[in-house]
């Protein structure tokens, strides 16, 4: 949903988000969920080989540290 984002090592938010969630974002309660498919940038990461799972596991370590910021900040769930 996000197309190109931000390739950076760390995630911040203000990193593309695509205008169809944004639509829905302000369409939805301040206690409604909605789901959202998160796309990290480097999709083409070789997964199979010692450099790529280390690669892709670092993104995925930055990602779940945003997200927990945005969550201390009740700004996500």
């Amino acid at each position: 949903m996000a197309g190109d984002i931000n390739t950076s090592s760390t995630i911040s938010s203000d990193d593309k988000i695509s205008t169809s969630l944004t639509s829905e974002l302000t369409k939805i309660s301040e206690n409604e969920q909605i789901p959202v498919i998160i796309t990290l940038p480097n999709q083409k990461i070789a997964f199979n080989t010692a450099a790529g799972k280390s690669q892709i596991e670092s993104e995925q370590k930055n990602l779940i540290t945003f997200l927990k910021n945005e969550k201390s900040k009740k700004q996500g769930k």
